[in-house]
């Protein structure tokens, strides 16, 4: 009986996990199918299908970035490309779609001055996961700790045979150096990973001083804009540029790209 138990504990999850990617999967191939015969519609439905059996699918994510933006929803594209980017850090292809995607979209285009903390974000925080950076802590932090040691110990004999000391090896400052610079930006990440970001899908996207078509118009946001979500009321939502001001848009001209952890 305790057989039969273990028996099926084993087998049931792997048979649920085994008919769910082959549901997936030949889904997502299918889209892929379309998408080469230039069949757009049928492949963003397909992508869609294969999307809510896998939310989290980077490249069902990324070919949808492809065809919203050859469809010419290029804000919804680049969109999905920027969520991409945002559940797989550093990913190449997504980095390469965003770039050509905004300059296509937001060049030439009256854009507000970046804060340094976004320009820091844009060329160092998105190229590199979380994880990725507490393991450089952990191996940088550790070598450090390792040189220390060994000198400390070396001193200490060297005191005690009246032996000339050491002087503190130049690599142990660089492994020192490096650990404090991964240990920032790991919180950095951290930091980042609890900003919910948003990409405007649609021009023009007007920022009202409330939530309603009766307030005031403040700024007008740009297709393809990324901003900070604050909060949201009915089918408005409360946004900011980067280190700029703060306003309300319609929900529905929104996609949010990160989520808060």
């Amino acid at each position: 009986m305790n057989s039969l138990w273990r028996f099926c504990l084993l087998v049931i999850p792997c048979s649920l996990i085994i008919a769910f990617f082959s549901r997936a999967e030949p889904t997502f191939s299918q889209g892929v199918t379309s998408y080469q015969k230039n069949e757009l519609e049928p492949a963003r439905e397909k992508f869609m299908q294969a999307l809510k059996d896998s939310p989290h699918s980077i490249s069902t994510l990324y070919n949808l970035g492809l065809v919203e933006y050859k469809l010419g929803k290029k804000g919804l594209g680049l969109a999905y490309w920027r969520r991409v980017l945002d559940l797989s850090p550093g990913n190449s292809n997504a980095l390469s779609a965003i770039k050509f995607a905004s300059g296509e979209l937001l060049t030439n285009k009256p854009l507000p001055t970046r804060p340094f903390y976004e320009t820091l974000r844009e060329n160092i925080l998105v190229h590199m996961s979380f994880s990725f950076a507490l393991l450089f802590v952990f191996i940088f932090s550790f070598g450090a700790i390792w040189v220390l040691l060994t000198f400390m110990g070396a001193r200490r004999r060297a005191l005690l045979t009246a032996a000339t000391p050491t002087n503190y090896p130049l690599y142990g400052y660089l492994l020192w150096i490096l650990a404090a610079f991964f240990t920032s930006i790991s919180l950095l990440k951290s930091y980042d990973r609890n900003i919910k970001r948003a990409t405007i899908i649609s021009s023009p996207a007007i920022v009202r001083s409330g939530p309603s078509e009766n307030a005031t118009n403040l700024f007008e946001l740009f297709e393809g804009s990324e901003v900070i979500v604050r909060q949201s009321k009915d089918t408005w939502t409360q946004v900011s540029l980067p280190g700029k001001n703060t306003g309300w848009v319609m929900s529905e001209l929104l996609f949010i790209n990160t989520e808060k952890m």
